[in-house]
């Protein structure tokens, strides 16, 4: 039986698993980052962004990086990374994540949506650049709703709005 697992990280474990789950896929790095970088320079601008926030005392949500696998029997193999941030009253976020293209199955990604919400709650969400159609997608057949942002460069994506909207949170 293969099952998937999310287990927390240290900011410091984290930069080789950006690393691995955004190899091979350069889509990825043509498209959907902000900055025209090389591949490594990506993947440390996409570090370097979470330890700023994890490090700066200002930041008022509890940020955690976790490592995605797969078990099978003994057997474990990364998949990839994400990093939930818990805000306390208002809504948490699935702020940065990545499955490395190797492992980008619809089971997988369904089954670490599920547990990306049994950590942070049933009403959460995720912001992502505009151009990222293949994710904003994906996000949208998974039960998101799009809220589109002022600037227009990118999408918010809320699961459960409702749940949002009845706690007198704003969605906008």
């Amino acid at each position: 039986m293969i099952e998937l697992k999310l287990i927390p990280v240290t900011i410091e474990e984290l930069r080789p698993l950006i690393h691995f789950s955004l190899q091979g896929d350069t889509d990825v790095i043509d498209k959907y980052q902000r900055f025209n970088y090389p591949f490594e320079e990506c993947v440390d601008y996409v570090y370097n962004e979470i330890a700023r926030f994890i490090n700066d005392p200002v930041f008022a949500g509890d940020m955690q990086p976790y490592r995605i696998m797969l078990q099978s029997g003994d057997e474990m193999d990364d998949i990839g990374y994400c990093v939930t941030v818990t805000n306390g009253e208002a809504p948490n976020e699935l702020y940065s994540y990545a499955i490395n293209i190797a492992f980008r199955k619809k089971v997988f990604l369904v089954e670490w949506l599920r547990k990306v919400e049994e950590i942070i709650g049933a009403a959460y969400f995720t912001a992502l650049w505009n151009k990222n159609s293949r994710a904003i997608q994906f996000f949208n057949r998974n039960g998101f709703e799009e809220v589109p942002t002022k600037d227009g460069t990118f999408v918010l994506l809320i699961k459960n709005k409702d749940l949002l909207l009845k706690r007198n949170i704003p969605c906008q």
